[in-house]
């Protein structure tokens, strides 16, 4: 087992494909992927701020992207402003279904371990 599937295990996560850790922005931050994503970079050009991990087998992408903090934007609204801001930025066109909301959690001390 690996390092990343005991840290999921510790968590009382099980069933979750063998995962490895990728380095982001040149490896200030990881991630863990399964072993099918492969680097968007490698075959095309992306922004400084932006990540991208795909799996052609599944047509499924992870992309993450660095964004300018905004104090004048509150905690309990940021995601959808910072949605909002990528949308626009993409020229993405759409009723605003897509918008999302995340409620506030607290994160266990287990969970905050191993952060």
């Amino acid at each position: 087992m690996s390092e990343i599937s005991s840290d999921f295990a510790k968590l009382g996560i099980s069933g979750l494909p063998e995962m490895r850790e990728s380095q982001l922005f040149g490896g200030a931050l990881s991630i863990a992927l399964p072993p099918a994503f492969v680097d968007v970079s490698e075959f095309r050009q992306l922004s400084d701020t932006q990540e991208c991990w795909a799996d052609a087998a599944t047509d499924q992408s992870i992309v993450i992207e660095i964004l300018a903090h905004d104090d004048e934007v509150a905690d309990s609204a940021c995601a959808e402003f910072y949605w909002g801001d990528i949308l626009q930025c993409n020229d993405a066109e759409g009723s605003g279904d897509n918008m999302i909301t995340v409620p506030t959690r607290e994160i266990s001390p287990e969970v905050a371990e191993l952060l």
